[in-house]
């Protein structure tokens, strides 16, 4: 991913400063296989001022391409009260929408009775940005029907800020909290199912699922839950 952020210019200098030296041993190698000297003053200047041109490019990029190779991970917060029960969904329309983005369910411990989602992102940056900068562009999850909670996305960023390489979304359920997983989480459903001995094959409409806090994912209702009807 740190390739996606430097210039082709930066490219350059570094393939000059690796191949000049590199290009050099093998002409001596030859000279002493062959017995003859193969360098002249022309061939060593030439290649001399290559070198020193590799390395005057590397430094006039580094110096103007204000790069950020560090390994950045900064997560987000929010929290959710639904007091029906909750119908987790993605807000994508086809698999092609969730692409580099992973999604966990697990349960947690929360007397608020909260659904809690954190957003963990793996980032390139060009720059020095806050965390608080970057939760200007995190998309916010929406509330249908006071039960369908729609999770939000991958995070885009402005390209001349930088690019979001992966974003990892885990949900979190209280314990004993049902809830039903709408069919489209398999697009980007990771490592939840068979942790608790389930296939995403077993996410069907109507199934109701709790975390229990000793046995993890449980199936409670296979298949009969349906959605309240909004009131006229």
């Amino acid at each position: 991913y740190v390739a996606d952020s430097i210039s082709v210019g930066m490219y350059v200098g570094l393939f000059t400063l690796v191949i000049i030296p590199g290009i050099a041993l093998m002409i001596s190698g030859i000279s002493v296989i062959a017995n003859k000297n193969l360098w002249n003053k022309w061939i060593g200047f030439g290649m001399l001022g290559l070198w020193f041109a590799g390395i005057l490019l590397v430094s006039i990029m580094g110096a103007t391409g204000d790069y950020n190779f560090q390994g950045r991970t900064p997560s987000f917060t929010q929290r959710y009260e639904i007091n029906q029960i909750p119908v987790l969904k993605l807000d994508a329309g086809s698999k092609e929408e969730v692409e580099d983005f992973t999604l966990t369910l697990e349960g947690y411990d929360n007397d608020e009775n909260a659904i809690k989602l954190v957003d963990r992102l793996d980032l390139v940056l060009k720059g020095t940005e806050s965390n608080n900068q970057l939760r200007n562009y995190r998309p916010e999850a929406k509330i249908e029907n006071d039960s369908v909670l729609l999770l939000p996305l991958r995070m885009k960023i402005p390209e001349d800020m930088g690019k979001v390489t992966r974003h990892r979304l885990i949900v979190s359920v209280p314990f004993n909290k049902p809830f039903v997983m709408d069919e489209n989480l398999v697009w980007a459903l990771r490592g939840t199912m068979t942790r608790s001995a389930y296939t995403t094959k077993d996410i069907q409409a109507g199934t109701v699922w709790v975390f229990d806090k000793e046995k993890g994912l449980l199936c409670v209702s296979y298949g009969d839950w349906t959605a309240p009807r909004e009131e006229d």
